[in-house]
């Protein structure tokens, strides 16, 4: 059973560096405090910390912002776009 204790951990860790690298290299799209808080948050508080940043992140994916843009520039009076049963 203490080698499941050390399969987690080891786990755990890997997840932290992936975190930490991720956001090293998506420094340069947010804000510095925001690099920072969020580096504290995955190292001390790791599980909660790295999933509620990867969704995070999720939510402010490029693509996610584009597609949103694009509905905004071309749908009329709050509408869908494109049309739908038109």
């Amino acid at each position: 059973m203490i080698w499941l204790a050390g399969a987690g951990s080891l786990l755990l860790l890997v997840l932290v560096v992936v975190g930490l690298v991720d956001l090293g290299r998506n420094r340069d799209k947010i804000e510095t405090p925001q690099v920072v808080i969020w580096a504290i948050v995955i190292v001390l508080v790791p599980v909660i910390g790295l999933v509620s940043y990867l969704l995070w992140r999720i939510a402010r994916s490029d693509a996610m912002v584009e597609s949103m843009d694009f509905q905004d520039e071309h749908s009329s009076k709050g509408q869908s776009y494109p049309p739908v049963g038109r």
